[in-house]
């Protein structure tokens, strides 16, 4: 056969090479070719055999025993070197030498050969010795191609064969060593090639039947056959054509050792072999494209072991009547250059590996056992360049694995009872990379460290119907990672652990059926992200749990599915662009359990599941404008139960609890502002729904949230600080009681605590509050009735205390608020009814440079509403009441007040339809209270008032007319003091008016009563000076006719130097008709006296009304039974008038001159 080259392609990886399986085979056949030349087992080649045939042929031959001196028995008398000679140069020319060495030697010089041989043969041994050493050296020379040969052989051999006198026992044995050195040149035309090589072989066999040699070793040992061989070659070459340069440097070690062995019975049988083989490589191969320069070293060792019922093998298994056993091992080390013009490949690779695997079978061929291993490592070293990228990597592999397939052995029943069929496997693989890849885009350096390991098992027992599988798997990845690129570099540190654990198990006889499954996986990562405009940095550590069970018992009708999770993220990170920076570190924990239940004979189903959450972070953001730091804890419990009793009723429960619990603290910064926050707020829920059928349903509800923040900041303007606690409480209810009747509430309650204070350069603010508030809704529906019952609560309790450098305050505020509402609806009735409560108190106290004053209100309100309608009849009835007290006190350095005031309010409203009558009725009440005093230094005052009012409205509207109907009362009591330097003064008053209106078709009447009483004293250094007056003034109006009436008394003292010196009294009565006036007025004062009557008519009756001495009608005054007792004057001055005084009567003219003088002339 001609030599067969490799193909190693153009370029590295181009794929226009040899396969590695032609590769593989194209060494194995020019191996085989070479071996098959100096290795025993080939007819052409030296074999015992031949060997043996040949020696006793020339043995026999009349020349060799005339050369050798043999005597009868075949004994070597003497041994002469001419004899030898003549042997040797007589073999030359047989077949046998020429079959024997396999070549042509030509012509040999009889003195470049050394033969030695020796023998002896009697009638049980025979035995022979041969050793030759052969020169050789030739050249050939034709028209196409020059040959130069130098060889050298050395072949040594040596049988013996034993035979018994009863022919019954046999034993060949026989030992061959071959040694061949070369020198060779072949040059043609288109080729040169230049090789040395060295080949050693070496033989050795024993065949025995029924030996005492081997009773001793083996009982039983009736045949028995052995072989051994050994090649060891070593070879230099260079090959040159037109198209490529090839040098080869080479030493092969091949070692073969095999054992047969059956007893007497030939029901025992053992095969045993071992075959070992070492092969080193230097190849240097060059063409016009490419070239590779090789390093290599494989190393393959065999061992395997055939057995049939042997005694050897009963003492480890029982009833093995049939055992197979192999062991393999293959080393391999390469080092390679290969270059090209588009690419230079550099790979240094060791590989090992290694199998073993044994099959065993009892006599019985009911047990059985096969079991196998295996190793797998590997270590590479390459380099890839092209024009255009660069690949550095370094690569260490390691696989190993076993696997155990058992049929109801012996062995198992000491560890699993029944465990007629078992399989087990078990994998490990370990990878260790370390790469750089270059390219015109990117550089990639990558370390990487990769761990899987697998275990599996499954058991199967045919008469209990049961069957087990169980499989455990395990990864863990480390890797490390840089990436850069023109405009970005990623720097990764990565570590993954996987672990996974699974079991199944049947037993089909009682229908039941059990999957479980446990997993972990652990993930820890480091990470540096960098581009043109953002660089991120990252640490992470994220561990995942969970395990799973599946339970299935067909005969009983039930499932069961558990399963439970645990998640734990750990991370921290720093996230940087060209406008914001972020560091973040986290740590988040998610467990979860559930539970589904399923019993089908029964109907009832149940799923269950319960998680929980932990979420525990740092952060600090910063950008152009603001800079955040948080710190937060959140963890969320929660429950969840559903529980179905009954498919067919669709009857279940429904229940769900949930807690949460979010702490923080953050700090905010901008360039105006820093603001500290720290809060927590808890969260509590509870649910429950019961499901009695399809029809009824009851379900609950209650939850629980506690807010408390603490927060202290400061801006541009002001430096502040916020405490908080707000609690709130929900409920809901629904309860469908049967199918007829509902019932739903809901019930909140908040309770909210406030703590802040604020200054800035101006103002400094201290406020506290607290506000409490109940809601509670009540929902009711039967046959026939619907009602709704609503009542709200809520009290506010607020302290203020500010403060601007001028100004200072303090306010307290109480609030207490009710509402209350109620809806019922049946058949026949609607009734709406409202009512609600407010009280607020509050205190204030302010001080500033100009005035410091204390201000107590409590103000209290009631209000309430109620609406019902039934058969015909609808009707509002409203109710509302408020109370207000106040006190203040108020001083600024020169007025000094206090004042005191109560107001009371009432209002009622009533709303009335019925068939053909609609009705309002309003009716509204107010009493105000107020005492003041008030002082400068200089005028000192106190004032009390009381003012109370009434106002009523009716309106009632019919089929046939309209009626309206309004009625005023108001009240108005005051007192006062005031003084100052130079005055006193006291003052009190009462006003009392009423006004009615009623408006009846197109009539209406007005009527108006006001009632005026007051004093007054005014006191000065000059005196004292009072006024009273009393009075009321009654007015009337029906359809536009006005009548008024008025009454008016007043009197006035004053006082000089303690001395009274004036006193006025006055008193006026005034009746006004529709614009027609009557009255008189009465004055009675130090220079006047007057009584002035206004009135058409006029008269002074006496004796009981019969008599009129004086009556005035329009212009005309009558007197009867007049008697002057003074002076008497008539006129309005001197001119034309007349005068009686004394005892005389003057009459004036127009002048004033006395014209007519009547009486004592004299006076």
């Amino acid at each position: 056969m001609a030599k067969q080259r490799l193909n190693l392609g153009v370029g590295s990886n181009d794929n226009t090479g040899d396969t590695l399986r032609a590769a593989g085979e194209k060494i194995n056949e020019n191996f085989d070719e070479l071996y098959n030349i100096v290795v025993a087992g080939d007819s052409d080649g030296f074999d015992s055999d031949y060997v043996r045939v040949l020696v006793r042929e020339v043995v026999d031959s009349d020349l060799v025993r005339g050369l050798l001196d043999l005597d009868a028995d075949g004994v070597i008398d003497n041994v002469d070197s001419d004899y030898v000679t003549a042997l040797l140069n007589s073999l030359l020319d047989s077949d046998y030498l020429v079959s024997l060495f396999d070549s042509d030697f030509g012509t040999i010089d009889p003195d470049l050969i050394r033969a030695s041989v020796s023998s002896y043969v009697d009638s049980d041994i025979t035995a022979l010795g041969l050793a030759i050493d052969i020169l050789n050296s030739r050249t050939n020379v034709d028209s196409d191609s020059l040959s130069i040969v130098s060889e050298s052989v050395t072949a040594l051999g040596a049988s013996l064969s034993l035979l018994d006198s009863d022919l019954n026992s046999r034993l060949d044995a026989a030992a061959l060593a071959r040694d061949t050195l070369t020198a060779r040149i072949d040059l043609t035309d288109s080729d040169l090639s230049v090789i040395a090589q060295s080949v050693t072989s070496l033989t050795a066999t024993l065949d025995g039947v029924d030996s005492d040699l081997l009773q001793s070793i083996l009982d039983n040992g009736q045949i028995i056959s052995a072989n051994a061989d050994a090649l060891q070659s070593l070879t230099a070459r260079i090959d040159l054509d037109s198209d490529a340069l090839s040098i080869l440097s080479q030493s092969v070690t091949q070692l073969n050792a095999d054992l047969s062995v059956l007893d007497s019975d030939l029901n025992t049988k053992i095969d045993a072999a071992a075959s070992a083989r070492d092969e080193l490589t230097a190849l240097i191969n060059l063409t016009d494209s490419d070239l590779s320069v090789i390093s290599q070293r494989i190393t393959n060792l065999n061992a395997s072991l055939d057995g049939v019922d042997s005694d050897l093998l009963n003492s480890i298994l029982d009833n093995s009547a049939n055992i197979s056993a192999n062991a393999q091992s293959i080393q391999s080390l390469t080092s390679r250059v290969d270059l090209d013009s588009n690419s230079l490949s550099i790979l240094s690779q060791s590989f090992t590996q290694l199998n073993a695997d044994l099959s065993a079978l009892d006599s019985n061929l009911t047990s059985g056992l096969d079991a196998a291993a295996s190793a797998r490592d590997e270590l590479t070293a390459r380099i890839d360049l092209t024009d255009s990228d660069l690949t550095v990597l370094s690569q260490s592999v390691t696989s190993l694995s076993v696997s155990l397939d058992v049929i109801d052995s012996d062995l198992l029943q000491s560890i699993v009872d029944n465990g007629e069929v078992i399989s087990a496997n078990s994998t490990a693989l370990q990878e260790l990379t370390t790469r750089i890849d270059l390219d015109s885009a990117a550089l990639n350096i990558l370390s990487e460290s990769v761990t899987e390991l697998e275990a599996d098992l499954s058991k199967i027992d045919s008469d209990l119907g049961a069957r087990l599988d169980a499989a455990a798997t395990a990864r863990d990845e480390l890797s490390s990672r840089i990436t850069l690129t023109d405009s970005d570099i990623l720097i990764e540190s990565q570590r993954i652990t996987d672990l996974d654990a699974t079991l199944s198990q049947i037993d089909s006889d009682l229908g039941v059926r059990i999957d479980a499954e446990s997993t972990a996986r652990q993930e820890l990562v480091t990470r540096i992200n960098q581009d043109s405009d953002t660089l991120s940095i990252l640490s992470q550590d994220v561990t995942n749990l969970g395990v799973s069970l599946d339970q299935i018992d067909s005969d009983l009708g039930a499932r069961i599915d558990a399963e439970s999770t645990a998640r734990q993220e750990l991370s921290t990170r720093i996230d940087q662009d060209s406008a914001s920076l972020a560091l973040v570190s986290q740590n988040v924990t998610d467990l979860g359990v559930s539970l589904d239940q399923i019993d089908s004979d029964l109907g009832a189903r149940i799923d269950a599941e319960a998680t929980a959450r932990q979420e525990l972070i740092t952060r600090i953001d910063q950008d152009s404008a603001t800079l955040t730091l948080l710190a937060a804890d959140v963890t969320r419990l929660e429950v969840d139960i559903n529980d179905i009793n009954d498919s067919d009723l669709r009857a279940g429960i429904a229940a769900n609890g949930l807690a949460l619990d979010s702490m923080s603290t953050q700090i905010l910064q901008t360039d105006s502002d820093l603001q500290v926050v720290s809060q927590r707020v808890q969260t509590l829920d509870a649910a429950l729904q019961n499901g009695v059928d399809s029809d009824l349903v009851r379900a609950i509800l209650s939850s629980t949230t506690d807010d408390l923040y603490a927060i202290v900041g400061e801006n541009s303007d002001e430096i502040f600080a916020l405490n908080g606690r707000v609690t709130s409480v929900e409920q809901d209810l629904t309860n469908k009681i049967d199918s007829a009747t509902l019932v739903t509430a809901t019930n909140n309650v908040e309770d909210a605590l406030r703590s802040e204070i604020r200054s800035d350069s101006d103002i400094t603010t201290i406020v506290n509050s607290k506000i409490t508030e109940f809601s509670g809704t009540l929902n009711y529906e039967t046959a026939g009735v619907a009602a709704t019952l609503v009542s709200d609560a809520k009290d506010e309790l607020r302290s203020e205390i500010r403060t601007d450098g001028q100004i200072n305050a303090l306010v307290d505020t109480k609030i207490t608020a009710f509402n209350q509402s109620l809806d019922l609806v049946t058949d026949s009735d609607i009734t709406t009814v409202v009512n609600i409560a407010s009280d607020a108190l509050r205190s204030e106290l302010l001080n500033s440079d100009e005035a410091t004053s204390i201000v107590n209100s409590k103000i209290t309100e009631f209000s309430g509403t109620l609406n019902y309608e039934t058969a015909g009849v609808a009707a509002t009835l409203v109710s509302d009441a408020k109370d207000e007290l106040r006190s203040e006190i108020r001083t600024d350095g020169e007025i000094n007040s206090l004042v005191d005031t109560k107001i009371t309010t009432f209002s009622g409203t009533l709303n009335y339809e019925a068939a053909g009558v609609a009705a309002t009725l309003v009716s509204d009440a107010k009493d105000e209270l107020r005492s003041e005093i008030r002082t400068d230094g200089q005028i000192n005052s106190l004032i009390d008032t009381k003012i109370t009012t009434f106002d009523q409205n009716l309106d009632r509207v019919t089929d046939e007319q309209l009626t309206a109907a309004t009625n005023s009362v108001k009240s108005e009591l005051r007192g006062e003091i005031l003084s100052d330097s130079a005055v006193t003064t006291i003052v009190n008053s009462e006003i009392t008016a009423f006004e009615s209106r009623v408006n009846l078709g197109g009539t209406y009447a007005t009527i108006n009563t006001t009632n005026t009483l007051s004093g007054r004293i005014t006191a000065t250094e000059e005196g004292i000076a009072t006024i009273q007056t009393a009075g009321y003034v009654l007015t009337g109006d029906v359809n536009g006719v006005v009548a008024t009436a008025t009454n008016l008394l007043t009197q006035r003292v004053t006082t000089v130097e303690g001395q009274v010196s004036t006193i006025e009294q006055q008193y006026t009565v005034g009746l006004d008709n529709n614009g027609t006036f009557t009255g008189f007025e009465i004055i009675n004062g130090n220079d006047v006296n007057t009584f002035t009557v206004t009135s058409d008519d006029f008269k002074i009756k006496t004796d009981g009304g019969s008599k009129t001495p004086f009556a005035v009608s329009g212009n005309t005054v009558s007197l009867s039974d007049v008697q002057v007792t003074g002076n008497l004057n008539v006129g309005s001055g001197q001119a034309n008038s007349m005068k009686l005084v004394d005892d005389k009567i003057t009459i004036y003219d127009g002048s004033g001159n006395p014209r007519v003088i009547i009486g004592n002339l004299s006076s």
